[in-house]
């Protein structure tokens, strides 16, 4: 019986992590910001190749300005609303801190990823069945070139999607964290948007060290090696999350 009304309380948690207005203010912030850059495409149809076409809303769209600070708008302040109200109490009554900290962080994981994937799969399939199947000369002598060659469009895309996950969720993590260090509910949104200034300008030469430009994959001319790291920065501020989030738990 009390394992039933754990597993009731996680799926809840899930369920609401992506059924709520910030995550669904998110996806459509972010979809308007990347689609109006190139939906006059749709008047050109077979004209533009379709990677060429998927790099527009990177450069042009403001996603490199502000793509930090849409994961938290799915589920980051959760943590901070639980405490302020009280709510987390009833929740512990029925699960371990453990394992309420491993739901908050998975929830917030899955919120954060989804409000960047999704956006940018729409954008990819706009592209997909706008553009043209042709490579184009935009990656000319770069490896990206060969491997979009080599598995195809659909399959970089799809890759592509991934790395937008990835960026996601390592932001919606440190989203969380800012909520654990600053009890303030507009930490979430505010840190990230900071933090992505600031690497912006202190590592605008060093890719692998700014999140931004590995959520390309060709700015790094691997998706392989940008994924990776992606996974590296998520581990690292899961952990610290964690880290913190015990603390707190214990007061």
């Amino acid at each position: 019986m009390l394992c039933n009304i754990k597993n009731n309380v996680y799926m809840e948690d899930m369920k609401r992590a992506v059924i709520n207005p910030g995550f669904f203010i998110g996806i459509l912030g972010l979809t308007v910001m990347l689609m109006r850059t190139v939906w006059y495409f749709k008047d050109m149809p077979g004209r533009i190749p379709v990677m060429e076409i998927c790099s527009y809303p990177m450069a042009l769209s403001g996603f490199t300005v502000f793509s930090a600070a849409f994961p938290a708008w799915g589920y980051a302040n959760q943590f901070y609303k639980e405490e302020k109200t009280g709510y987390i109490r009833f929740i512990l009554s029925r699960m371990s801190w453990k394992k309420y900290m491993c739901m908050r962080i998975t929830s917030v994981c899955i919120s954060g990823g989804l409000v960047i994937a999704v956006p940018l799969a729409i954008l990819f399939m706009f592209a997909y069945l706008t553009g043209s199947g042709e490579v184009g000369d935009l990656f000319q002598g770069m490896q990206v070139r060969e491997t979009i060659i080599h598995l195809g469009i659909p399959a970089v895309l799809l890759m592509k999607t991934g790395l937008g996950a990835l960026f996601g969720i390592f932001w919606a993590l440190i989203g969380l964290f800012s909520s654990l260090l600053i009890r303030n509910k507009y930490a979430p949104f505010i840190i990230p948007f900071i933090l992505n200034q600031f690497f912006w300008i202190v590592f605008a030469n060093d890719p692998k060290l700014n999140p931004v430009f590995l959520v390309r994959g060709e700015d790094l001319d691997s998706y392989g090696l940008s994924a990776v790291l992606l996974l590296v920065y998520c581990i690292l501020a899961a952990s610290m999350t964690f880290f913190v989030m015990r603390r707190r738990m214990r007061e």
